[in-house]
């Protein structure tokens, strides 16, 4: 095939996938190696991955090596046509997905795939999950099928990460409004026991709790304070609770803070708040006024 069909036969495949064509896609379009050989020789053609070149003219795209990895799970396929439950091959997850939301800061060095079937990569870097993963967790970001924001964290859990890191996670879902939080303590709730949560705990109280591990204090004091209501509707330790609701004033600033009866006297229900008083600079009254004052008002006008 001459050159310029060769080019012109890779960059219609590339169009819609980012500038990036594979090695299987190019030979249905009628390339041969040696003419993928003598596009890269003179540059027209870049080899980014194995079996995977970027088109002369394109801009390297944004996570090269997610795309790169995704491709490579089906080869031949188009992307256009890898966009619907059936034909993703497999869904970006874990931290992959963490980037692709552009959440927390998980530590990872390995593209993170879950695919619906056990499969073996030799790709370096590479790291394939088997996982069924239901299409409402599911969504396309940048063109790739990327778990959901909600099932990202589910799957991060499940994976043990730690926990500061999942809070990360959480804290800039919320920010950026990606989680329903309710949705997102029920099934987190699932895996309390396996952070040293009792399984009496509730999946808000472990939601603030991996708030609290990852730093981010933004949502901390709202998700204790449905910990707080949780406790008192299931009728749980008002101590503790006192003790909540304490921590939670102190850090909100507000000049309130929590004092229980005498041991002797405490009963279930014991519980009151007290205002600390707040001194101000005593103001003039208006009734009294000073003697320079009185000398500013005309006499008929005096009092």
């Amino acid at each position: 095939m001459k050159r310029h069909e060769a080019l012109r036969a890779v960059s219609v495949q590339a169009a819609d996938q980012w500038g990036l064509v594979t090695t299987a896609q190019a030979k249905l379009a009628g390339l041969t190696s040696v003419d993928l050989r003598r596009l890269a020789e003179v540059h027209l053609v870049e080899g980014v991955g194995r079996g995977v070149y970027l088109v002369a003219g394109a801009t390297p795209p944004e996570h090269l090596e997610i795309k790169v990895a995704w491709l490579r799970l089906d080869p031949t396929r188009p992307t256009w046509k890898r966009l619907q439950p059936e034909t993703y091959g497999g869904v970006v997850s874990h931290g992959s997905a963490c980037e692709l939301h552009r959440l927390g800061d998980i530590p990872t060095s390995e593209v993170e795939i879950s695919v619906p079937t056990r499969r073996v990569t030799r790709e370096p870097g590479v790291r394939l999950h088997r996982a069924a993963i239901e299409a409402s967790d599911v969504t396309i970001v940048d063109g790739l099928p990327v778990t959901t924001a909600e099932r990202t964290v589910v799957d991060l859990l499940e994976a043990r990460a730690d926990g500061g890191h999942v809070g990360g996670v959480i804290a800039d879902a919320i920010r950026f409004g990606l989680v329903d939080r309710e949705n997102l303590a029920d099934r987190a709730a699932y895996f309390s026991s396996a952070y040293g949560f009792p399984r009496s705990a509730s999946g808000v109280q472990f939601l603030s709790y991996l708030l609290k591990q990852s730093g981010a204090t933004l949502f901390v004091d709202e998700m204790e304070i449905r910990a707080a209501i949780e406790r008192i509707v299931g009728g749980g330790d008002l101590f503790a609770l006192r003790e909540d609701l304490s921590r939670m004033v102190r850090t909100s600033g507000e000049p309130y803070e929590a004092t229980a009866e005498p041991e002797g006297k405490r009963t279930k229900t014991s519980f009151r708040m007290r205002r600390r008083r707040v001194t101000e600079k005593s103001k003039p009254s208006s009734k009294k006024m000073s003697a320079e004052s009185q000398r500013d008002i005309p006499p008929e006008d005096r009092s």
